[in-house]
C-alpha cells in the first residue's frame, strides 16, 4: 500500500510539472514537495498585507435539467459520429501530448460510460464528473492543478486575487504603484462592489452559469466564481475591445466547457465555433445546453446558424469557409498539444481568421507524460511572417502566463490573386507609399550613405557577402573604438568592417581571431586561405587591424574587460559552441557594446545558434535579417549608442529595413558573380559530376548505400521498370507519390532515397504501402551536384536489373492519357522508345476561387481546379538507357527527345499555398552548399519574403496561363 500510495504522489508530482531525480529515494521527494510549496506564493499576485481578506469557499452542485436526457442522446449521437469519422478525418500528430495521455488514463471512466450509449449514464456521470478533485481543469469548475494545496482559505484568496486582477485589467480599479501612494488595497474591497464595476464595464450581465456543473469558488451576491469564469470573462472582454465595430464571428481552439461564448453571448456574441477533441466536445456541449439552453448549440452532425454556438472536432476547422471568423482564440491549451497539429491549426486560423488571433498561454515547456514537453507557442509564432505580434504582455488573471495579439493580414492568398497587374512605375509608386511615409525617422539607414558602397573583397562562396551593406552600416552608426571578430575564415565579413572604418576614417582597431584550421562544420582547408587574408589585410588595413591566430578561449586574455564595442560572433555553430563564445566574450563588451551573430537562420545539422538567438532575443533589444543564413544584431550594453537604439525600433517596426538590407545585400552577390564571370566567362558551368576532393568521403558514404539497395536477381532477367525517388521530410506528398505509383507497380520496384527526414513521415508511410527504403545520410540537406550523382548513380544501378527506370521529384505525377491507357503500366508494357519526354503542368491553388486548404483524406484532383502549362516542366524522366541530366533533371544534355503528347508530368509544388510558403520558410533555414547560393539554384525553395513568394506563385513561369483542369480527368480521381 506504501508503495502504491508512493507511486500516486509521484505520479501526481509529475503531472503537475516537476521532475523527481530518484523514485526510490523519499528524500529527493520530499525537496520536491518543498520546490511546490514554495510556488504556492507565485499564485497570488497581490500579497495579503493587511492578512486574510473575508473570502468564503462555497461548493454548489448540479441538478438534473428538464431536458437532461435529451441533451445526453445528442451528446451520445455527436461522439458517436466524431468517434467514426476521426480515423479518416484526424488532422496529423504524433500523439505525444498531455491531451492523449489524460484521455488514455484519468477519463477511462468515460469510455466506459460512453461504450454503453446510456443517455442516463452519460447525464448522471458529467453531473458528478469532477466532484473529487481532478489533475486537469479545463472540462471542471472543481480545484485543478493551478491549487495545488487544497487549502481553501488559500483557494478563497488565490479566486478573490483574480476578481482583483481582472478589475484592474478592465480599469474599474486602478494599478497600485507600490513606488507611490496606497498599495496593496485593492485585496480588501469587497468582491460585489468589483463585480458591480467589472459588469458596468462589461456591458452585460456576468452572471455565472447556475446548475450546469458543480462550481468550487468564492461566494458572491452573483453566485459562485471559479477561477476560470474569470479567465473567461477577461477573454470575452478582450474580444470585445477588439472587435469594437460589434459582434461578428468568433473562433476558438480548445474551448474547454465554452465559458467564453457562455459570457460573450450575453454581448450580443452569438455566431462562436469551438474546435475540440470530440471528447471535450462532450463535456462543452452538455455545459452550454444546461447553461443556456439546447436550441443555442449545434453539435458535430447538428446544422448551425449564424445564432448558435457550433462545438465541432478539431478536423472540422478544415471545412470552414475562408476568412469566416473576425478572430480566432486559443487560451491554455495549445502548448499542451502536438507540435505538427498546432501548425496545422495556425495554418488554419491563417486562412479562416480576417484579422486577430488571441494567444493566452504559458511558456514554462514542463515534461509531460510519455516524454517530451509543453510547447512555447512564441517562439513558434516567429517563424510565422503572416501573423504580425501587435501587443505582448504577462497576463492579467494568472501568473505564468502570457498574452499576445497577432494581426493577420489583409493581403494574403485570396485578396493576392486579385490584384491586378501594375507596370514598374506603379508597383514603384505603391513601394514608395508603403515603405517610405516617415523620411525624417524611417529613414535613418539615409543619414548612412555607406551602405550603398560597393564591397572590395568578394568572395563569392561566402555567405556572408549579402550582409556586407549591414556591415558599413554598423561601422557607420555605431563608430565603434575596438571590433573584433571570432571566426575569420576568408576575411569576407572581416573584411567588410575593415573597408568601413578605413573610408569613414574612424580611430578603430580591428581584430580578426582564428585558427585558420577549419572545424567540423566547415570542414579543413589548405594554408592558402590564410596567406591571401593576411596579405590582403596587410596590404589594406595593416594600419589598424590584426589578425590573431589562436583560439577563441586563448584570446580572451589579450582584451580588457569592457573594451569591446562591435563583436562578430561567426565560429563553431553548435548551440553548446556559440553559447561558450557568448557567454566567455560578453565581459568584454563595453557599455556601448553590440553584438553580431552570423547563421541565425539555420535549424539545420548541428547548427545552434537559432536557439541561443531567441534566448538572446528575449534579454537583449537586437534585430534579426533571415536572408544569408540569418543574422541577429544585439545591443548587449547599457549605454548604447540611442541613434542605434533608434535604428533598432524602426527595424523592429516594419517590413522595410529587412528588405532594405536584403535587397543591397543581392546587389553585392551579383557584383560577385559579374566579377567572376568577367574572368571565366570561357567556361561553362560543369555538369558532369566529378566527385569533389572536400567532401569525397560523404560521396563514398552515398555510393555504398546506393550499392547496398535491394535488387532483384540478375539471373530472372530483367524486371519491366522500376522507379525511385529522394525525399526529406515529405509528410504531405509522398503519401499522395506512394498511393499514385502503387497502384501500378509492384513494391520491390519502387525505391525511396530518405535522405534524413525527421518527420516519421517514412515510417508513417511503410504501414500503408511497400517499397525499398534506402537511408542516406549526406551532411547538407541540398545540394544540387550531389543530387544528380544519386540520380545518375541509382537510374545506373537500376537498369542493370530493368528494362526502364523512371525518376521523380517527391511532387512530381507522371500521367498517361487516361482516355489511351488504363494506367502508368499500361504505358510502360506498350512503351518501345529508348526515353520519353512529358509535357509539364504546374498544378496551382487559388483560394480566391473558393479552393479550400488541401484535405489529405481527399484525392488531390477533387480538391484542385487548375493549372497551367510550362515548358520546365517538359521532362524526360523514363529511359532504358542512362540520361545525363543536367542540374536540376529539366534538361538531359546532348539528347534530342521528342515530347509525346499522351503523357503529362503534373507539378504539385503548388498544391496548397500555405503550404507552398510554409515548405519554403522551412527549407531556407536549412544548411544549403554556396554553390547552389552562387549559382541561384533553387531559389524559389529559398524564399523567406513573402511578397517575393507571391510574386513566384502567381508569376513564373513567363506568361503562363491558368487553365481549368478537363472535368474528365477530375473525375477519374486518380491521384
Amino acid at each position: 500500500m506504501k508503495q502504491l500510495a508512493k507511486q500516486k504522489i509521484l505520479s501526481f508530482l509529475r503531472r503537475c510539472g516537476y521532475v523527481v531525480m530518484r523514485e526510490d529515494d523519499w528524500g529527493d521527494l520530499y525537496r520536491e514537495s518543498e520546490r511546490w510549496r514554495d510556488r504556492r506564493r507565485h499564485i497570488v499576485q497581490h500579497p495579503p498585507i493587511h492578512g486574510q481578506p473575508d473570502i468564503q469557499i462555497f461548493r454548489t452542485q448540479a441538478g438534473p435539467g428538464v431536458r437532461h436526457i435529451e441533451i445526453a442522446e445528442r451528446l451520445i449521437c455527436a461522439f458517436t459520429a466524431a468517434s467514426r469519422d476521426e480515423a479518416d478525418r484526424r488532422i496529423p500528430g504524433a500523439g505525444d501530448d498531455l491531451w492523449t495521455a489524460i484521455q488514455k488514463g484519468e477519463l477511462a471512466s468515460f469510455w466506459n460510460v460512453m461504450e454503453r450509449k446510456d443517455p442516463h449514464a452519460l447525464s448522471e456521470y458529467l453531473l458528478r464528473f469532477g466532484d473529487n478533485g481532478t489533475g486537469f481543469g479545463g472540462l471542471t469548475f472543481h480545484p485543478d492543478g493551478y491549487n495545488q494545496i487544497r487549502d481553501e482559505s488559500h483557494i478563497a484568496l488565490s479566486y478573490f486575487d483574480k476578481v482583483v486582477s481582472l478589475a484592474e485589467a478592465m480599469g474599474c480599479l486602478p494599478y497600485e504603484n507600490p513606488e507611490q501612494g496606497l498599495w496593496g488595497e485593492n485585496l480588501y474591497k469587497s468582491v460585489d462592489e468589483i463585480l458591480d464595476a467589472i459588469e458596468e464595464e462589461f456591458g452585460a450581465p456576468i452572471t455565472p452559469p447556475q446548475n450546469a456543473i458543480g462550481v468550487f469558488g468564492i461566494q458572491t451576491s452573483r453566485g459562485v466564481f471559479h477561477y476560470r469564469h474569470l479567465n473567461a470573462l477577461y477573454a470575452a472582454w478582450r474580444i470585445k475591445t477588439l472587435l469594437s465595430s460589434g459582434p461578428d464571428a468568433v473562433c476558438e481552439y480548445g474551448g474547454g466547457l465554452g465559458a467564453v461564448p457562455y459570457f460573450l453571448r450575453s454581448l450580443g456574441f452569438l455566431d462562436y465555433t469551438i474546435y475540440d477533441l470530440p471528447i471535450a466536445n462532450v463535456f462543452a456541449g452538455h455545459f452550454l445546453m444546461n447553461s443556456l439552453s439546447p436550441e443555442d448549440v449545434a453539435l458535430y452532425g447538428e446544422k448551425g446558424d449564424t445564432d448558435t454556438i457550433k462545438v465541432l472536432p478539431y478536423w472540422e476547422c478544415r471545412n470552414a469557409p475562408d476568412k469566416r471568423f473576425a478572430l480566432t482564440i486559443n487560451q491554455d491549451s495549445f502548448p499542451e498539444i502536438d507540435e505538427a497539429m498546432v501548425r496545422s491549426y495556425l495554418s488554419e486560423i491563417l486562412r479562416t481568421t480576417r484579422s486577430f488571433f488571441i494567444s493566452i498561454n504559458q511558456e514554462g515547456q514542463a515534461p509531460i507524460p510519455g516524454g517530451g514537453c509543453n510547447l512555447n507557442i512564441s517562439r513558434m509564432m516567429k517563424s510565422l511572417p503572416s501573423f504580425s505580434l501587435l501587443h505582448r504582455s504577462r497576463y492579467w488573471i494568472r501568473e505564468g502566463y502570457v498574452e499576445e495579439i497577432y494581426k493577420i493580414g489583409d493581403d494574403r492568398s485570396g485578396q493576392f490573386f486579385e490584384r491586378k497587374k501594375q507596370s514598374p512605375l506603379q508597383a514603384a509608386a505603391e513601394t514608395r507609399e508603403q515603405n517610405m511615409p516617415l523620411t525624417e525617422n524611417h529613414m535613418m539607414v539615409a543619414k548612412h550613405p555607406i551602405i550603398f558602397n560597393t564591397p572590395k573583397r568578394l568572395i563569392e562562396v561566402s555567405s556572408w557577402i549579402t550582409h556586407t551593406p549591414f556591415a558599413f552600416f554598423l561601422i557607420s552608426i555605431l563608430k565603434p573604438k575596438a571590433v573584433v571578430e571570432l571566426g575569420v575564415f576568408s576575411g569576407q565579413s572581416y573584411g567588410a568592417f575593415c573597408q568601413a572604418v578605413k573610408t569613414l576614417r574612424l580611430d578603430t582597431r580591428c581584430y580578426g581571431i582564428d585558427t585558420w584550421k577549419g572545424d567540423t562544420q566547415l570542414g579543413a582547408y589548405g594554408e592558402d586561405v590564410y596567406e591571401d587574408l593576411y596579405s590582403y589585410n596587410q596590404r589594406e588595413y595593416g594600419d589598424f587591424s590584426r589578425l590573431l591566430r589562436m583560439t577563441f578561449d586563448d584570446a580572451l586574455s589579450r582584451f580588457e574587460d569592457g573594451s569591446i564595442d562591435l563583436l562578430h560572433i561567426d565560429g563553431f555553430h553548435t548551440y553548446e559552441g556559440v553559447k561558450n563564445d557568448f557567454e566567455s566574450w560578453l565581459p568584454k563588451m563595453s557599455p556601448r557594446g553590440v553584438m553580431v551573430f552570423h547563421d541565425t537562420f539555420i535549424k539545420d545539422l548541428d547548427f545552434g545558434v537559432w536557439k541561443l538567438w531567441e534566448e538572446i532575443s528575449q534579454k537583449y533589444p537586437g534585430f534579426e535579417f533571415v536572408h544569408g543564413y540569418g543574422l541577429g544584431v544585439a545591443a548587449v550594453g547599457t549605454e548604447v549608442d540611442k541613434d542605434f537604439s533608434e535604428f533598432l525600433h524602426e527595424a523592429n517596426g516594419g517590413r522595410f529595413v529587412g528588405k532594405l538590407f536584403n535587397a543591397l545585400g543581392q546587389l553585392a552577390l551579383s557584383e560577385a558573380r559579374i566579377n567572376r564571370l568577367s574572368i571565366d566567362s570561357h567556361k561553362q558551368e560543369q555538369t558532369e559530376i566529378i566527385i569533389p576532393d572536400f567532401n569525397r568521403e560523404d560521396y563514398m558514404d552515398t555510393v555504398r548505400s546506393v550499392d547496398a539497395m535491394p535488387l532483384p536477381p540478375e539471373a530472372d532477367g530483367k524486371k519491366k521498370c522500376a522507379i525511385f525517388v529522394m525525399v526529406k521530410d515529405e509528410d504531405v506528398f509522398l503519401p499522395i507519390w506512394l498511393k499514385y505509383y502503387s497502384r501500378y507497380m509492384d513494391g520491390s520496384d519502387i525505391y525511396v532515397f530518405d535522405h534524413r527526414s525527421i518527420d516519421g513521415s517514412v515510417q508513417k508511410c511503410m504501414k500503408d504501402y511497400q517499397f525499398n527504403v534506402i537511408r542516406l545520410n549526406y551532411p547538407l540537406s541540398f545540394d544540387h551536384l550531389w543530387f544528380k550523382f544519386v540520380a545518375d548513380t541509382v537510374q545506373k544501378k537500376l537498369l542493370q536489373h530493368y528494362e526502364y527506370v523512371i525518376f521523380t521529384d517527391i511532387d512530381e505525377i507522371i500521367l498517361p492519357d487516361v482516355n489511351k491507357y488504363k494506367g502508368l503500366d499500361d504505358y510502360i508494357q506498350k512503351l518501345d522508345k529508348d526515353h520519353v519526354r512529358c509535357i509539364g503542368y504546374d498544378l496551382i491553388h487559388l483560394p480566391h476561387r473558393d479552393e479550400s486548404p488541401y484535405d489529405a483524406s481527399r484525392s488531390v484532383l477533387s480538391q484542385r481546379r487548375f493549372w497551367y502549362h510550362t515548358h520546365w516542366y517538359n521532362k524526360t524522366l523514363i529511359s532504358r538507357q542512362p540520361l545525363n541530366w543536367e542540374i536540376g533533371f529539366h534538361v538531359v544534355r546532348n539528347l534530342d527527345s521528342t515530347m509525346d503528347e499522351d503523357l503529362m508530368l503534373i507539378h504539385l509544388h503548388k498544391l496548397d499555398f500555405d503550404l507552398c510558403w510554409r515548405k519554403s520558410f522551412e527549407r531556407a533555414r536549412l544548411k544549403w552548399p554556396y554553390e547552389d547560393i552562387i549559382n541561384n539554384r533553387g531559389w524559389q525553395n529559398r524564399i523567406t519574403d513573402i511578397d517575393k513568394f507571391r510574386d513566384y506563385y502567381e508569376g513564373w513561369p513567363d506568361n503562363f496561363k491558368i487553365e481549368e483542369i478537363p472535368e474528365d480527368l477530375r473525375k477519374s480521381n486518380i491521384f
